[in-house]
């Protein structure tokens, strides 16, 4: 395993919706697209990925949603992402259980 990645890169915006902010990281220029990491977040794997799409002449977009960006998962806390994923209002929202707010 390598360093954590700084994602110096990217222009770090926020945004909030339904009172919720999360931070989206953006890159390049042209057609827009998103890279949507999976759990436990935005490592440094998904950012080599998103740099790919970025030099192919895309703008890119990677929204942060869990974890800790730019850091390679470990298994403690993939266990911590997974726990708050599980209590979180989206996911209840997607059950059906509530709507997210």
């Amino acid at each position: 395993m390598s360093d954590d990645d700084p994602i110096t890169d990217f222009t770090r915006r926020t945004m909030t919706v339904e009172g919720v902010t999360k931070t989206v990281y953006v890159a390049g220029t042209g057609p827009a697209v998103v890279v949507l990491p999976e759990m436990p977040g935005i490592s440094p794997d998904v950012l080599r990925l998103a740099r790919w799409v970025r030099d192919a002449g895309f703008t890119v977009h990677v929204p942060s949603l869990f974890g800790t960006d730019g850091a390679f998962p470990t298994a403690e806390g993939g266990r911590e992402v997974v726990r708050r994923a599980c209590v979180s209002a989206e996911f209840r929202a997607f059950a059906g259980a509530e709507p997210a707010r």
